[in-house]
């Protein structure tokens, strides 16, 4: 019983200190409240109510600006030339994580 006991502990020590790692930066990553893409929507939002809906798109990863497109598009004939007074954080999810590739930070906002 005891060998049982020392083996599991030896195995869960080793399982921990090998996600230790990730596991402290997923916490840390994701206990920012302010998503690092908020500038970057910010003038998004000022050039649309501009309508300059193609340096909107440019501000977009290229893989993303194909799917948006019709988005972009619909966004820009909504907000017709209003201005943007203010902008409220609803929700973030920030996933982070650390691998043998690097680091990666994906961020969904809503605003």
């Amino acid at each position: 019983m005891k060998k049982t006991i020392c083996l599991t502990l030896v195995i869960l020590g080793i399982i921990s200190c090998l996600t230790a790692c990730n596991f402290t930066t997923n916490i840390s990553g994701a206990m920012k409240d302010k998503a690092e893409s908020t500038p970057r929507v910010e003038e998004m939002m000022s050039l649309m109510t501009e309508n300059r809906v193609s340096d909107a798109k440019a501000l977009l990863h290229p893989q993303a600006s194909e799917k948006a497109d019709d988005a972009i598009e619909q966004m820009a004939s909504y907000i017709d030339g209003r201005s943007v007074s203010s902008m409220e954080l609803v929700n973030i999810n920030i996933h982070s994580s650390t691998g043998t590739s690097g680091k990666m930070r994906q961020e969904q906002v809503g605003y």
